[in-house]
């Protein structure tokens, strides 16, 4: 920790002529004591310091020793600055200050200038609580190359799974972790919000070489899978421009909205058009409308009364 703050100190002292140990302390919140000793340790580096007295006074460095650290455009610093924001909001928070510190000394809070802010968050305060904990454990097990014991809920079945962790991917507005699985030696994505309990175990795995596909999804895609036709009521529009996009649908002369996917996954897409209850219809292929129709059944007597 005392590294990081000699870093920070050492990166305000080059961006301003002078600062005051009473201003050091308070960014810092430490006491002066500390912030003079933190000083000494600067001094006894090597680098060159000097102190003025008084009032407008404060600690500086030679100025024949400072380095010119005009090295990005405002574009550059504007799309650091964003993603830096955004990864605020789902992890460690004060090894993330520090590093704006070290950056930005003068306005080590400039995200609030930004004209994009990108929010990981949930908006449950306690959802993104556990998503930051998880995200947290895969990330130390990733850097430690440690097994991580997953208990993970699926469509149809709650596993005990062991992976070799390798990447955090946040897509699509869902954090997944894409990793090896023990149990067929391939690599697999697992929706981090359906990972129900989570450990690093004592045991290491050698790393491989793992490139992420291009294009993944667990649900659908626009070239793999059965062909699927969707006729949605118009005032579901709003809905269909989220999931689809807006080039990806046509109106029918009826004033419905037509979509056109491959889906590979039947049963998630069941599911997903009981979500839009009567104000979708299914138009191809014919087998799936009857497979449809055969869950409302099997709802219907499962509810009657």
């Amino acid at each position: 920790m005392r590294l990081h703050r000699l870093l920070g100190i050492l990166s305000i002292l080059l961006s301003r002529k002078t600062i005051s140990a009473k201003e050091l302390s308070v960014k810092f919140q430490v006491s002066l004591r500390t912030i003079y000793r933190d000083i000494k340790a600067i001094e006894e580096a090597g680098i060159p310091l000097y102190a003025i007295p008084g009032n407008g006074g404060g600690i500086g460095i030679v100025e024949e020793y400072k380095l010119n650290k005009t090295v990005l455009t405002g574009d550059e610093i504007n799309y650091l600055m964003t993603g830096i924001a955004g990864l605020k909001t789902i992890t460690d928070t004060e090894k993330l200050q520090i590093l704006l510190m070290k950056l930005f000394p003068a306005n080590p809070y400039i995200v609030a200038d930004l004209d994009i802010l990108i929010d990981f968050s949930a908006w449950n305060k306690n959802a993104t609580e556990v998503l930051k904990q998880n995200v947290n454990i895969i990330r130390m097990a990733i850097m430690s190359n440690n097994y991580l014991q997953i208990e993970y809920l699926s469509s149809n079945r709650r596993s005990n799974l062991i992976i070799a962790p390798y990447k955090v991917i946040f897509k699509s507005a869902a954090w997944y972790l894409f990793g090896k699985s023990t149990v067929n030696s391939e690599f697999h994505f697992y929706k981090i919000s359906r990972i129900v309990k989570m450990e690093i175990i004592n045991e290491q795995f050698v790393p491989v070489n793992a490139e992420i596909p291009a294009d993944w999804s667990d649900d659908f895609t626009n070239d793999r899978g059965e062909k699927i036709t969707l006729a949605f009521d118009q005032s579901m529009e709003y809905r269909v421009i989220d999931i689809f996009g807006k080039d990806n649908y046509e109106h029918g002369s009826d004033g419905s909205i037509i979509v056109n996917f491959h889906c590979s996954n039947r049963n998630w897409l069941i599911h997903f058009v009981l979500g839009f209850g009567i104000n979708i219809e299914i138009i191809y292929p014919p087998d799936l409308k009857k497979e449809y129709l055969d869950y409302i059944k099997r709802i219907i007597l499962k509810n009657h009364c």
